[in-house]
């Protein structure tokens, strides 16, 4: 079997700050016959497919751009999640759209090229589409973590003789809000490092499925070679976003110790604040130990 894959989200989507979405990707399975690589390249190109796709990939695209405006009017996380339901509804109407639409694409070029290309490998080939995709899911800590770490500073900054300065304020909401996007960027790079492991891990066990003693086709051989750089491109893509987020997290610190809290409590809620991001940081980073 032969995949041709196509990714359906741009990067900028990947990175939203308060909606966190998997890359979306549409999959031809070809099966019944191996395609050399001119073939799979046909199918790739033929204009009726790209055509469907590139209609279908900027409606999705579209509908979370809009999504994103609306993130950024939200007040609270009730208003957040009744936004994430209202989208996940109707991107799976886009995806359910996408996919019948495109297999009905693929199946009309499909037979047209038995009917009039006299090849062996058309007479048996199928190609079938599928999505690998899955809901957008809301990033609570985008509207919680800095709506905390400021109550936290106001409640320092309060009442006559205050120390910390309006300025200073500001300063550590802004970098509160900074750190949020670099985690976002993080589980963004991160879901693309997983995706493009998957297809390496599938072509590798495709060669080991190779009897001893048996030719090793050399189709099996490229696309194990096809998939490594890619994947070494995407996994430091993930090293980049983690010393980024280290870097604002290392502001959001220095921002946090020019603060001078005349109330213990204060000081104690923005520094657990400050944990609760450090913690994110570390959970999101385990993956890069494995890749």
């Amino acid at each position: 079997m032969a995949t041709i894959s196509y990714a359906v989200l741009l990067s900028q989507n990947l990175k939203l700050k308060k909606l966190k979405l998997d890359q979306i990707e549409v999959e031809l399975d070809v099966t019944g016959a191996d395609p050399d690589p001119l073939t799979l390249q046909q199918i790739r190109d033929e204009p009726s497919i790209n055509d469907c796709f590139q209609a279908r990939r900027k409606n999705i695209n579209d509908l979370v751009a809009m999504t994103a405006q609306g993130f950024d009017k939200i007040k609270d996380v009730k208003q957040g999640e009744t936004l994430t339901t209202a989208f996940n509804k109707r991107l799976t109407t886009e995806i359910n759209t996408l996919e019948k639409e495109l297999q009905s694409r693929v199946d009309t070029f499909v037979q047209k090229q038995k009917k009039n290309v006299n090849d062996l490998f058309w007479a048996r080939a199928k190609v079938s589409v599928k999505v690998i995709w899955s809901v957008g899911k809301f990033i609570k800590g985008a509207v919680e973590l800095p709506g905390k770490v400021a109550a936290a500073v106001t409640a320092g900054v309060t009442g006559v003789g205050a120390f910390l300065s309006v300025v200073a304020l500001k300063s550590m909401v802004n970098s509160v809000n900074d750190l949020v996007g670099a985690l976002s960027d993080i589980m963004g790079a991160m879901e693309g490092e997983r995706t493009q492991f998957k297809k390496l891990k599938t072509a590798v066990d495709e060669l080991k499925k190779i009897k001893k003693g048996q030719p090793v086709p050399q189709s099996k051989v490229d696309a194990v070679e096809t998939q490594i750089g890619p994947y070494g491109a995407r996994l430091l893509g993930v090293d980049q976003e983690a010393k980024a987020a280290a870097r604002k997290l290392d502001q959001f610190l220095k921002d946090l110790e020019k603060g001078k809290f005349r109330k213990k409590a204060a000081q104690e809620a923005a520094e657990k604040a400050v944990d609760q991001l450090i913690n994110k940081i570390i959970d999101f980073s385990k993956n890069v130990e494995e890749g």
